[in-house]
């Protein structure tokens, strides 16, 4: 999904990006639509088609020479080597290039790693920023913006003519200073804010903001951003402040709003999962010593029962109820989140002994419990509780331990809670391994499959895991040995082999790597009839496979196809050693979900690697720009990726930060911002022109509006300095 995501930039930002070989044509391997529309060409098709997919036919053949000269000189540069020449477009027509890349060399075959730009456009840049100039004097001399003079010395404040009609009152010349009588104007909360502006001024503080609510002549509260900047006598004393008070109300409640969107679940209103852990790491960060933290998970019982007889409508009724008792029997600094489809989480603040907890609880519980569907079956929920620091520090090690004490409340008769506890973890591996006799095998595997794909889910070492849940298969169906013979794309040869072997069971990592394709070819054909091989007695098997499994002492197997993506990639065994084994119906269903998981993960792996070679590639012409690039979240301003140029200017760790706080130095987006020109309307690029605070630069800006991974909606920004 990451390389998705880095082709979509690469077709979005400005200029040509191309790919091709250091041969006598320069064979383009690869190019961006930029790129093609930089030559007047629709297509690389058609660009083929005409040239023959040769760059130096692109080349105008005055320039060819020293082009190339200069080309090759990349091969000993460390850092991009800037090189000037013309091009012929389609049309016949020339066009001056800015050529920025590298040479590279893989398998000793060299490629030149390009970045194209049309340097005329330095020069319609400049024009284009005169009459943007003109323009923004003429929107200024028309605008609605409240212009304020703050006289340091005397203490008095001049407000321009359109306060009065901004606010509906004249304040005329406010006497008596900014902290007198233009106090009562603001709102109390905002206070503080002001005060820091005034303070700030007054220190001599070049420019400073402050957003804050200034009241109408009806009693409203209007959000204002005020801006000032300070104004210094010949000895550097600070003698008075101007700015302006611009009225950002409505735009500060549509982000307001679409906060609170972002941050709740649309059906409960509750927080959720995303704020649910954000706010409660939060809180963990900066614990009070005097109360006892509890992360709570709750889940509902029979809740599939609602949905199937009275329908997912009823079943959300009964989940916006169910949120109200929640948040009824929460304490002032709780955190209530819904974390799942009928999973809720808590984090409980203001207990003071376990006990306290309990009580809590226990409350919550009975109160969910008057909460009945309109038939015979009781409607109730399990609870899990994990205490901190007690059984964990982070949000996480708390979750999973919450989740472990649900589970076993859900064991001991559901409708009841559980503390956590480390015997827990033992407890969970017998209690599924009794299910196995006693219970419904159907269920059975359902809950071990569960809970095969929970270990697989939340870990982040799959190496590490996938061992330890072939060690649980293992032990519950009480074979031998347990293991993965996993081949490559071509089924000839062994590329991994995981394996779990019981107490003094010899390993059969060597004979799996010594397969030979035949080997794996008759296996693939034997598991592609019935999806796996079921064998009480090895001795009944051909003559090659004896050969294969005597050595290990295997009396009877049971193997299961390994699929990835629809295609064959191997199998998952158990082995039975010195005693012949009657394979049952659940032993042969554990394997197939086992299989089946264990695919799905293994897939997902080959799938990073697979992409990590390309994305390294990609990411390497973005950090090879001369130029900035960031990607911008649509709803918060954070920013979600920077290129290589952009992070130099970032702090450590900026990713998720604010992009107008860290690239412009400013607490609120950008007046001129183009992505605030996007919002709200049905355009999907935007470019303008404004002035950088932070590098005092000039910048021409162009913002596109693109679809992150997960469908975030996003912003690409493209930043090009005009002070050249």
């Amino acid at each position: 999904m990451r390389e998705q995501e880095l082709h979509s930039l690469l077709n979005h930002l400005p200029g040509g990006i191309f790919t091709c070989s250091n041969d006598e044509r320069l064979s383009i391997q690869d190019c961006n639509h930029n790129f093609l529309q930089l030559f007047g060409y629709d297509s690389i098709e058609q660009l083929r088609e005409e040239t023959g997919g040769s760059f130096l036919q692109l080349l105008y053949e005055a320039d060819r020479e020293e082009a190339l000269a200069k080309a090759l000189q990349r091969r000993d540069l460390i850092t991009n080597d800037n090189i000037f020449y013309r091009g012929v477009r389609k049309d016949g027509s020339l066009v001056w290039i800015h050529d920025q890349g590298h040479l590279y060399i893989d398998n000793d075959h060299e490629y030149f790693y390009c970045v194209l730009q049309d340097n005329s456009y330095a020069m319609r840049a400049t024009e284009d920023l005169r009459l943007s100039l003109e323009r923004h004097q003429i929107i200024l001399n028309q605008t609605n913006d409240v212009l304020f003079e703050w006289d340091l010395v005397t203490d008095s404040l001049f407000v321009s003519s359109n306060w009065e009609k901004k606010f509906g009152y004249s304040p005329n010349t406010i006497k008596d200073g900014l902290l007198s009588r233009f106090r009562s104007h603001i709102h109390p909360d905002d206070q503080a804010s002001q005060q820091a502006l005034v303070d700030n001024l007054r220190a001599g503080t070049p420019m400073v903001e402050a957003t804050i609510r200034i009241a109408t002549v009806t009693g409203e509260w209007l959000w204002c951003r005020e801006r000032g900047t300070a104004q210094f006598d010949d000895h550097g004393k600070v003698i008075r402040a101007v700015g302006c008070i611009v009225d950002i109300d409505r735009d500060k409640r549509y982000l307001d709003e679409m906060r609170n969107r972002a941050e709740h679940d649309s059906l409960t209103n509750l927080c959720n999962k995303i704020t649910t852990q954000s706010q409660i790491t939060a809180i963990l960060s900066v614990p009070h010593k005097k109360h006892i933290y509890a992360l709570v998970l709750l889940d509902v019982d029979n809740f599939k029962m609602v949905n199937n007889v009275q329908g997912h409508l009823a079943g959300d009724v009964l989940l916006i109820d169910l949120a109200k008792k929640i948040k009824k029997n929460a304490h002032t600094r709780d955190i209530c989140g819904r974390v799942g489809g009928d999973e809720f989480a808590m984090l409980l603040c203001g207990n003071h002994s376990r006990e306290e907890v309990a009580c809590q609880v226990q409350k919550i519980l009975d109160d969910i419990a008057t909460l009945q569907p309109n038939f015979d079956v009781p409607f109730s929920c399990s609870a899990g509780i994990a205490l901190f620091p007690e059984n964990g520090t982070n949000y996480t090690t708390l979750f999973t331990h919450a989740d472990t004490a649900l589970y076993q409340s859900k064991h001991n008769g559901k409708s009841g809670y559980t503390f956590y506890s480390p015997e827990l973890e033992q407890n969970t591996n017998t209690y599924t391994g009794t299910t196995f006799d006693n219970h419904d095998a159907s269920a059975f595997t359902s809950q071990l499959s569960m809970y095969f794909f929970h270990q697989l889910y939340l870990t982040d070492d799959i190496e590490t895991a996938i061992p330890k849940v072939l060690e649980i298969a293992g032990k519950l169906v009480d074979v031998s040995r347990v293991y993965i013979s996993e081949e490559n794309e071509d089924n000839t040869a062994i590329i991994s082999a995981y394996e779990w072997c019981n107490e003094g069971v010899a390993s059969m990592e060597d004979m799996l790597i010594n397969m030979t394709p035949i080997d794996m070819a008759v296996y693939k054909e034997r598991l592609s009839i019935d999806g796996f091989i079921s064998c009480t007695d090895v001795t009944k098997l051909t003559t090659r496979h004896q050969e294969l499994l005597a050595p290990k002492g295997v009396s009877a197997i049971l193997h299961c196809g390994l699929y990835q993506n629809g295609q064959y990639r191997g199998f998952v065994g158990f082995d039975k050693c010195e005693a012949i084994q009657a394979w049952t119906q659940e032993q042969l269903d554990v394997l197939k979900q086992l299989s089946e998981i264990l695919g799905m993960f293994l897939s997902r792996q080959h799938e990073q690697l697979k992409s990590a070679h390309t994305l390294n590639l990609l990411e390497m012409v973005l950090d090879s720009m001369d130029h900035h690039v960031y990607v911008v979240d649509a709803e918060d301003f954070h920013l979600v990726y920077a290129n290589k140029l952009t992070r130099s200017l970032l702090p450590e760790d900026a990713i998720g930060h604010l992009c107008h706080r860290d690239l412009c130095g400013l607490n609120e987006p950008c007046e001129l911002c183009p992505i605030k020109s996007i919002q709200g309307s049905d355009k999907t690029e935007y470019q303008c022109t404004m002035f950088n605070p932070l590098t005092q630069r000039r910048v021409s800006v162009k913002a596109v509006k693109l679809i992150w991974a997960g469908g975030q909606a996003v912003y690409l920004v493209t930043p090009v300095n005009l002070d050249i």
